[in-house]
């Protein structure tokens, strides 16, 4: 250390005692792109058209649905199962157990010779499961020459999983461990957000504690009963992208697929929204110095005729650095970093949240401006300039240019019940939509009135501005959510 602080010091020494270094020649050098930057870019003279991609789809006996895209050029693939009645919070069911199962698809899987194979992996990639609200889906992606074993192996996973009493622990254990590590995430601000606008009761909005009692008294009978019911081919899909051609992935899945026959049953249906709640205010302490606000309220399913007005509704109102919350909150008043607005959506249902993270001096204000500004996009609507940026940067977000974006809209289509035709539409129906059509889905969906105020933070600090705003409820968060 004192040899490295010693030549640093000697070098400094020697850099001062030197003589100094000649003025550069004149005139200077410009830099290449000096003459560019002195003149102001021509208008854009149009946009160009999103193109859907061309989707070959076909219908197996047994009721299940092949959706293929052929991407030539890169000899990679995308490819995902999906079942669209495994929904992360299924109704009548003990919280934990779809989520269970879909974990432990992959930690035990009958091949075709009887044998049990664990940590699956296809020529050198292992798959993953995922479980959320529209439904499970196992993926993988790989090189395109592996797409046979890759198909088969799917198909012995989702219908021969061997269910051993280990991996049913093994599976329970993460969930467990997920919770606790979750709640230390905030996870229970969404938690929370689930069960105001759906009601406590509602699969949607299990909370940690609940979910933690169902996983206890799981059982692999539970676990195998629930694959039978659920796990048919008639609810499934398979989804491939890349290079690959269509008619020999048909081949394939009809070979492995084909012969899964299941007794099929009739899925509950999820409830919509709670409606007609008065202004609410639910507080949770964190002891930061910052308030994390999250102002919600429904909107509609995916399919909804409203449901891009409303994109574009939350892309105005707090979709980018000078949209109308931002300019007022971040430029003017200097509250927050940013405001985040989005729309959530699901096949039955789904809800507006704007975000923001204020200073808890600026609580009450920001709320309040953000009032202010729903409620003068209802009043006097919006501009053909403001409406035209949220418009592109709402369709720049159809991004469908890698295999696997391809492969998860696809999913996510079929998982909420869309067809081919409304991707095929999306951005006509996008680029219709006028001014009025977006102050009008203001004035039916946002309600001043009507709206959960989400604050987590130090509310000993916020107190006095947090009930100003509403009836507060609070909350203390331990661990398991």
């Amino acid at each position: 250390m004192r040899l490295a602080c010693a030549l640093m010091l000697g070098l400094a020494t020697g850099c001062a005692a030197g003589s100094t270094l000649p003025p550069p020649r004149e005139p200077l050098t410009p830099t290449p792109d000096a003459d560019f930057r002195a003149r102001a870019p021509a208008p854009l003279s149009g946009v160009a058209s999103w193109q859907p991609p061309q989707v070959h789809v076909r219908t197996l006996a047994n009721g299940m649905q092949l959706y293929v895209v052929e991407r030539p050029g890169l000899p990679i693939a995308s490819v995902r199962y999906v079942n669209r009645a495994a929904v992360s919070r299924y109704p009548g069911e003990k919280p934990g157990l779809s989520v269970l199962v879909g974990d432990a698809l992959l930690e035990g899987t009958r091949m075709a010779d009887n044998q049990v194979a664990a940590g699956l992996r296809i020529a050198g990639s292992r798959p993953s499961v995922w479980t959320g609200d529209g439904g499970s889906w196992v993926e993988i992606d790989l090189l395109a020459g592996a797409l046979p074993a890759a198909i088969e192996t799917l198909a012995r996973v989702v219908q021969h999983p061997a269910f051993h009493p280990q991996a049913v622990a093994k599976s329970r254990q993460q969930q467990h461990d997920w919770l606790f590590d979750a709640s230390k995430r905030g996870s229970m601000v969404q938690k929370l957000v689930m069960g105001v606008l759906y009601g406590d009761d509602h699969p949607w909005a299990m909370q940690g504690r609940r979910i933690q009692r169902g996983l206890a008294s799981i059982t692999t009978a539970d676990v195998r009963r629930f694959h039978a019911d659920v796990y048919t081919p008639a609810q499934s899909a398979l989804v491939v992208a890349g290079d690959v051609r269509a008619d020999q992935v048909f081949a394939i899945a009809e070979r492995h697929f084909g012969p899964w026959q299941a007794r099929e049953r009739k899925h509950p249906q999820v409830l919509l929204p709670r409606k007609g709640q008065q202004r609410r205010v639910h507080a949770i302490y964190d002891g930061g110095d910052q308030t994390r606000l999250l102002i919600v309220q429904p909107a509609v399913g995916i399919a909804h005729p409203d449901r891009h007005a409303l994109e574009l509704l939350s892309q105005i109102l707090g979709g980018s650095f000078r949209s109308r919350a931002d300019v007022a909150l971040r430029h003017h008043q200097g509250a927050t970093y940013g405001v985040n607005a989005r729309v959530l959506t699901t096949a039955s249902g789904g809800h507006m949240e704007i975000r923001m993270a204020v200073d808890n001096r600026a609580v009450f204000g920001a709320v309040e401006t953000i009032r202010s500004e729903i409620a003068r996009i209802q009043a006097s609507g919006v501009s053909e300039a403001e409406l035209a940026a949220a418009r592109e940067a709402y369709l720049s977000g159809f991004e469908l240019t890698t295999t696997r974006q391809l492969t998860g809209t696809l999913m996510r289509m079929y998982m909420y019940g869309l067809p081919l035709s409304w991707l095929e539409g999306a951005e006509s129906s996008v680029r219709e939509i006028r001014p009025e059509h977006v102050q009008k889905v203001a004035r039916d969906y946002l309600d001043a009135n009507n709206h959960e105020i989400i604050a987590m933070g130090d509310y000993h600090q916020t107190r006095n501005a947090l009930e100003r705003l509403g009836k507060v409820q609070y909350y203390q968060i331990t661990p398991g959510g």
